[in-house]
């Protein structure tokens, strides 16, 4: 009702308004949290179903119920992206335009479009450079280096250097600090 109200409100509204930024805004995470809950309903009836096949039984409800919240999380996803993609293109001098472009990394990388996240992460750390979001999106290249180096050894090493970048920003600011040099351990290990 809310995504539904929203969108009314963004046809009728003008493009050159100072509020549109906002309901652009707005959209974009109302689809994030519509698609939250699609997740946690899709793992809801994933779990009953489990239960259903150790205990021997069918629960075609439980199916109906995760296939439907998996089409719905995927439309939101896809919805999510096209927002912020409105920001980012639309509103370059938005004042939180950082926030805009780590989250839209962050659905295409949720997405799968690694390809797209990477370019939006990139995008991010040169545009925006003292972000309090670097350390974020130097974490996602070495997840996502870190993901491609299991079949191909080369990329360790941009692993390694990406988890270097984000130790360079110290904590407490850095949430990601310690999970970083835990990684570059991992890395080094493997």
């Amino acid at each position: 009702t809310e995504i539904q109200g929203l969108e009314r409100l963004y046809r009728r509204t003008r493009k050159k308004s100072p509020d549109r930024p906002q309901l652009v805004r707005r959209l974009a995470e109302a689809y994030v949290e519509l698609e939250s809950a699609a997740t946690r309903d899709k793992t809801e009836a994933e779990i009953a179903i489990q239960d259903a096949r150790r205990k021997k039984r069918r629960h075609p409800k439980a199916r109906a119920k995760a296939a439907k919240a998996t089409k719905i999380m995927k439309v939101a996803r896809r919805n999510a992206i096209r927002y912020y993609t409105i920001m980012k293109k639309d509103y370059p001098n938005y004042s939180k335009i950082d926030e805009i472009l780590y989250y839209l990394a962050y659905e295409y990388e949720q997405a799968g479009n690694f390809k797209m996240a990477r370019k939006v992460y990139y995008e991010l750390i040169q545009n925006a450079p003292k972000s309090p979001y670097i350390p974020n999106a130097y974490l996602a290249f070495g997840e996502l280096f870190f993901q491609e180096a299991m079949g191909d050894p080369s990329k360790w090493a941009l692993a390694a250097q990406a988890y270097e970048e984000v130790t360079k920003y110290p904590p407490p600011k850095n949430k990601a600090y310690g999970y970083a040099r835990y990684k570059l351990g991992y890395v080094h290990w493997n």
